[in-house]
């Protein structure tokens, strides 16, 4: 085995692939730090040596040329070492650096290896097996929705890191879940019902045990989900991350143009599909609107067969506009104990096809009962309304149009008191 020191650090001849020209470049930056370190003592023995000169000369004049002529020496050398020492700061740095770069890339304890001699008879496979916490993945999607077609053309990939100094070559296999070497079903504690009054401190000792309890199954079974194992082809070389594509896929479902005028201006594109035809792994996506990119995002988990909405970034060319009205005259919006409320919601339509739009809006609910909410107006009629108050309607807006909606309700109260919306 050879070895190579750079300062206190060894490379031996197991470097690993792909390190071999920034190894060349730190040795480059040694022999030049060396050199220039060597440069300087030679300049800093010359000046040493011009200032034990003793002056020589027959006349006085003589004896003055010499001595200039010291002088000017000397202050060449001290230039050169000005310039020759500020090259050696810069020279130290750059080795610094690449020492640095090179030994976060090695793996650790490099300059040791492990030597397997197998004897075997006969043909076929030698398989060696070992664990290493030196290897990880994460998954990341490239994702083009297809507007007119409804259809996600997507694409899974997988960014490699590992540090064991091997390079690997050919199927990876990818899992989801990390195994562990024992698991527990997490034991479930009574639900008791006492009175709170009489042994207040057994029941606060029995409420922290069921924390307790609970944040323990929470951890188990973070690992006792059903592992999806994914296959990687291609190559990994120790110490950088390298990219590989799992698979391409199709997703098939709904595309609608969303506005919500409370948070935007702008509508927002959503893709749903109603039920998945693979798992979804969570995972940074680059989202793309018709082949142009539309926004960054993570994917939310989701198993086979679940709905998933995935927000494709804004469509700035679907405007939405929420106006306060004014009360005309002679009307009365507010009075003793009451207080009517009106908007308009206006959605314009500045694509070049005839699209539908869902708006979403709320209209307030009361939160005590001496608080009443009537005379609530909506039109058009919303197409669906929760207990919560949130409306939704679905517009159908030829392009270039627009379409209008005009909310109005009255809110009252008792007139000694105040309210808030929130």
């Amino acid at each position: 085995m050879v070895e190579t020191r750079f300062g206190g650090l060894v490379v031996n001849d197991q470097l690993p692939q792909g390190l071999e020209e920034l190894a060349q470049k730190l040795k480059a930056a040694q022999r030049e730090r060396d050199l220039l370190a060597s440069k300087l003592e030679g300049l800093v023995q010359s000046i040493n040596k011009l200032d034990e000169t003793p002056a020589v000369g027959k006349t006085a004049e003589e004896i003055i040329s010499f001595v200039e002529k010291l002088s000017s020496k000397r202050q060449k050398l001290q230039m050169e070492i000005y310039t020759t020492n500020q090259a050696l700061d810069d020279a130290k740095k750059r080795y610094e650096t690449l020492k640095k770069e090179l030994e976060s890339y090695l793996p650790p304890d490099h300059e040791k290896y492990n030597r397997f001699i197998i004897k075997t008879q006969g043909q076929g496979d030698v398989i060696i097996s070992a664990w290493t916490g030196l290897a990880s993945w994460s998954p990341s999607y490239h994702l083009d929705l297809n507007s007119s077609a409804s259809t996600i053309e997507g694409a899974l990939k997988a960014t490699i890191t590992q540090n064991t100094g091997i390079p690997w070559n050919g199927r990876i296999r990818l899992h989801t879940t990390m195994p562990k070497e024992s698991l527990y079903i997490p034991k479930l504690p009574p639900l008791v019902v006492d009175f709170e009054k009489e042994e207040k401190y057994l029941l606060m000792e029995a409420r922290k045990s069921v924390q307790i309890e609970n944040v323990a199954s929470t951890e188990t079974q973070e690992y006792n989900l059903t592992d999806v194992v994914y296959i990687a082809q291609g190559e990994v070389s120790s110490s950088k991350p390298s990219v590989l594509e799992i698979k391409s896929f199709t997703l098939r479902g709904s595309t609608s143009i969303v506005c919500i005028p409370e948070f935007s201006r702008e509508a927002w594109a959503v893709a749903t599909v109603e039920h998945l035809n693979e798992p979804i792994i969570e995972g940074k996506a680059e989202l793309y609107i018709d082949g142009n990119l539309s926004a960054q995002s993570t994917l939310p988990r989701a198993g086979k067969g679940e709905k998933l909405e995935i927000p494709f970034g804004k469509t700035p060319l679907v405007k939405v506009e929420k106006e306060y009205l004014i009360p005309k005259e002679g009307q009365k919006w507010t009075g003793k104990g009451w207080i009517k409320k009106g908007y308009a919601i206006t959605v314009t339509n500045g694509t070049d096809d005839d699209i539908n739009v869902t708006v979403l809006d709320r209209i307030p609910t009361s939160a005590n009962e001496d608080i009443k909410v009537e005379d609530i107006n909506i039109t058009p009629a919303p197409e669906e309304q929760d207990e919560k108050g949130i409306v939704k309607w679905n517009l159908p807006i030829k392009r270039g149009d627009n379409k209008k909606i005009e909310v109005s309700y009255i809110v009252k109260f008792p007139a000694n008191k105040e309210i808030t919306f929130r």
